[in-house]
Parts: C-alpha cells; sequence; structure tokens
C-alpha cells in the first residue's frame, strides 16, 4: 500500500449532552450510585485514538471520581454513526459524543472557517486555536448552545492511502477516488483533479478493497 501526507485538517469535537453536564455538578454527582456515561466514537476499536485517547480519557474518569463515573466508549459508530453524534447527544442516545461539524457545513459555520487547508503548521496549533477562538467569541460558543463542548481537537496531516496507484505529486491524484470528510476536502480533492467519495471513517479500509 503507498501513502502520501498531505495537509489538509479536520476538526473534531467532543460534546457532552447539557442536562448530564449540570447533573454531573449536583450533590446527585455525589451519590453512592455510580453515574453511567456512554461515549459515541467513530474510531474502530483498535484505532490508537479508542485505545490510548478515549480509553485512557475513560479510565481516568472514573478513577479520578472515585469510580461515581462508569464510562463505557462505544467504537466504531456502534450507538450511533458520527454523522448523527450531534443530534445523538443532544437526544440522549449517547451522553457523550464525538463529531465533526464538516458534516453539517451549514450549521456550524464559523467552526468549518477552520477546516480550510493550510491555516495551521500543525494539529497542535490548530487545536489550541480552535480552543481560543471558542473562548474568546460567544458567536461560536452559540454554535454547540444544545451541548456543553469538551475539547476541540484536529486531525494530524492525512495521508493518502493508495492501493494500485502511488502518489508522488499532486497531479498523480488526478481520476483517483478518495474519501474525503466533508464538502471542504471535497472541494479540495475535486480541484486536484480526484473524485471524492463520502463514505464514513469506519468504512474506509474496506473501501480500499
Amino acid at each position: 500500500m503507498e501513502k502520501k501526507r498531505f495537509f489538509v485538517p479536520t476538526l473534531f469535537v467532543c460534546l457532552i449532552l447539557f442536562l448530564v453536564a449540570v447533573l454531573l455538578t449536583t450533590p446527585r454527582a455525589l451519590a453512592d450510585t455510580p453515574t453511567k456515561l456512554k461515549v459515541s466514537i467513530a474510531y474502530p476499536a483498535r484505532h490508537p485514538m479508542t485505545v490510548k485517547a478515549f480509553g485512557v480519557w475513560a479510565k481516568r474518569l472514573e478513577e479520578r471520581t472515585n469510580g461515581r463515573l462508569k464510562v463505557t466508549v462505544f467504537p466504531g459508530g456502534t450507538l450511533s454513526k458520527i454523522k448523527e453524534n450531534y443530534d445523538a447527544t443532544i437526544a440522549g442516545v449517547c451522553d457523550v459524543g464525538m463529531y465533526v461539524p464538516a458534516y453539517a457545513a451549514g450549521r456550524f459555520p464559523l467552526s468549518n472557517a477552520m477546516n480550510l487547508p493550510m491555516l495551521f503548521p500543525s494539529s497542535t496549533a490548530a487545536s489550541q486555536a480552535a480552543w481560543d477562538l471558542y473562548q474568546r467569541f460567544p458567536e461560536m460558543k452559540a454554535e454547540y448552545s444544545d451541548t456543553r463542548l469538551l475539547f476541540f481537537y484536529f486531525t494530524p496531516p492525512y495521508e493518502i492511502h493508495t492501493v494500485k496507484k502511488a502518489v508522488h505529486t499532486m497531479k498523480d491524484l488526478k481520476g483517483l477516488q478518495i474519501r474525503t470528510a466533508g464538502p471542504i476536502s471535497a472541494k479540495i480533492m475535486g480541484a486536484f483533479g480526484a473524485s471524492p467519495v463520502a463514505i464514513s471513517m469506519p468504512e474506509a479500509y474496506m473501501g480500499l478493497q
């Protein structure tokens, strides 16, 4: 399999149901009966983000609350699909949801402005900038008024994986079917002559086959 790094960042957010966030700050949260949280993410069960990020985060929540919080992470969209996670969080299907604002460009216009290419030198810088803007501007906070935002994070530079044709230059993208995340990355790939394909993250590996 050939691969090529390409810096088109994608913004992810992690949200918690507003009502759950309120309950966790009340005396009820100190009761003997543990509060159970369902966390819906798109990464497969063995993905490093599942194991080393969300898995570790869930374990630390349990440890730091002395077991008052019991966190179950549902990987691979098994509880709710990533495109549905924002509304699924509001509806209480999951208590915490991982979401990509790019999947609903008209709903999060300020957040999605940050998905434009070549704005940031790294995913760390992009993630910090997103959080700073969220803290500074009420208009950006208003985009998430139905939930409590836990954190932003941007992906590292994308790697283009192919099974038949190696990609060494932008010209090599012409005619290839490339999986993209949202309309902005689709337009970028289209400008390079590729054909954007809209499939979910868990389906990407099988799509290469």
